[in-house]
């Protein structure tokens, strides 16, 4: 047998814990749906004192029109037949102001099953409610991206006007349809609609870049991020679908790799090309020493036969004969520091660069020649390649100077963050700015080699070699106003 006395205890603490609820309105209907109780959240919400509204029919608390149409006596209907009704919808407050309500009815029947009255839980969820419209509002006027909300089954639900320019449906078009509507046919053989779905499940977000298809049938290549949506208990309702027209950029890209891959072939081919060349100038080089050699003994060997004395004409012969040889000797010296330093391997080290200029200064002992570098200064080079290059530099000063003056050199060094810069001045004939350019190329000579000796490979060599070491090499220079050239190479 139950306990009287136990069950009214029980009863009064569970009617002072429903009158204390503040955040949910509590209330009691008669079978007929008058107001039987009346606790502090419904005061709160509603803003009627018990005395005001107990006795009272709950249609009240709906709108005229809801009236009307006999809502509030439908839901009575529906949950005695099966238990509980559940609804949101605008209520009316005593003030007349509105709220938007969470409303439960449930049936309270007696031991013998006979109704005796409904039980009824009001939520204010207004603040929750204008939160979300401002959302959607926010969401429905982003017109650059497609925000798409998807039920459990992947089915659209809900379309913004991103989505309607991006991918061309209308709302009422595409409302219940698949996401797979979007995509292109092999990724829907390939249930690739699912796979990102199942993804964002699992791993909470999914992200991805492919082909889609629009209303018209054209493709698009999309941005695509699908996060899913919980309730509050943890179960998925649904997913959110945010995606982005990145054609004009896939298409860019794909130009800019089709340009990398053009210029790498190009590259290759101007490698080949090269090489060809300088094998071939490394291969001649060599070859043409061994006529050479005959010419000039055999220039020896006639100057010895012949009977004398000899006339000035055939000593004229013999003489342009052997500067010739001796010219060519030097080109093809000249040819061979080029073909080797563009083939053979740089082993770079750090030097001191005082130990280099020890060897530069060398070149001429009756020149002047003046440096001036700061103390400690290292570079990361080759050193023979860059006295090489300084020495080719210093020729070129002294041999072009001005006609009756003694030629001057000053070489100048000084550090410039990672790399040293090295100035070669002289103050002979100068250069015009347009040759400037010019003048680097092999072969190119400003003067005939009667005027200044020379092969047109010193300068195109002093720039392989700069370019070699990852430097660079340049000239400042007027016509009659001196020369100062410069080369670039790392600092160690």
């Amino acid at each position: 047998m139950t306990d009287p006395l136990k069950d009214l205890q029980t009863e009064r603490v569970l009617r002072l814990l429903v009158d204390s609820v503040r955040d949910y309105a509590i209330f009691m209907l008669t079978t007929e749906g008058q107001v039987a109780s009346w606790n502090v959240g419904a005061e709160r919400i509603k803003g009627y004192a018990p005395e005001e509204i107990i006795g009272r029919h709950f249609r009240t608390f709906y709108p005229e029109k809801e009236q009307q149409e006999r809502k509030p006596e439908n839901e009575l209907v529906v949950a005695a037949a099966v238990g509980r009704f559940e609804d949101e919808g605008w209520r009316i407050r005593k003030n007349g102001s509105r709220f938007w309500a969470n409303v439960i009815i449930v049936a309270v029947r007696d031991e013998a099953g006979d109704l005796v009255g409904f039980g009824k839980i009001t939520r204010d969820l207004t603040g929750r409610r204008n939160a979300e419209a401002r959302f959607r509002r926010v969401v429905e006027g982003v017109r650059d991206y497609a925000i798409v909300t998807l039920d459990a089954d992947g089915m659209v639900r809900s379309w913004n006007a991103g989505a309607q320019r991006l991918k061309q449906y209308s709302e009422a078009e595409i409302l219940g349809a698949p996401v797979s509507r979007f995509y292109i046919p092999e990724d829907v053989a390939s249930r690739r609609p699912q796979r990102g779905l199942a993804t964002a499940v699992e791993r909470g977000e999914y992200r991805d870049e492919a082909w889609r298809v629009r209303k018209d049938g054209t493709r698009f290549w999309s941005s695509i991020a699908i996060t899913p949506i919980r309730d509050d208990d943890g179960q998925l309702i649904g997913f959110s679908e945010v995606i982005r027209d990145m054609t004009d950029r896939k298409l860019l890209m794909e130009q800019i790799q089709q340009h990398a891959n053009d210029l790498e072939q190009r590259i290759a081919e101007r490698d080949r090309t090269m090489a060809d060349l300088e094998s071939f100038n490394y291969s001649v080089s060599h070859d043409l020493r061994a006529p050479l050699r005959a010419i000039e003994g055999f220039a020896a060997a006639l100057a010895e036969d012949l009977p004398t004395p000899l006339t000035s004409e055939v000593h004229e012969d013999l003489r342009q004969i052997t500067s010739a040889v001796k010219r060519m000797n030097a080109l093809i010296d000249d040819l061979l520091d080029y073909s080797r330093v563009s083939r053979g391997d740089i082993e770079m080290a750090d030097i001191a660069l005082a130990d280099v200029m020890a060897g530069v200064l060398h070149i001429d002992p009756g020149a002047s020649i003046r440096t001036a570098i700061e103390p400690g200064v290292r570079v990361r080079v080759q050193r023979s390649a860059l006295t090489q290059a300084l020495l080719n530099l210093v020729d070129n000063a002294l041999k072009f100077h001005k006609p009756g003056l003694p030629p001057t050199v000053d070489i100048v060094a000084s550090r410039r963050e990672n790399t040293v810069r090295i100035a070669v001045k002289d103050a002979g004939i100068g250069i015009a700015p347009e040759h400037h350019a010019r003048i680097f190329q092999i072969f190119q000579r400003l003067h005939s080699t009667a005027a200044y000796p020379g092969t047109g490979i010193g300068l195109a060599l002093v720039k392989r070699i700069a370019e070699r070491f990852g430097g660079t090499v340049g000239v400042e220079s007027e016509a009659g106003k001196g020369s100062t050239f410069w080369i670039d190479v790392p600092a160690a």
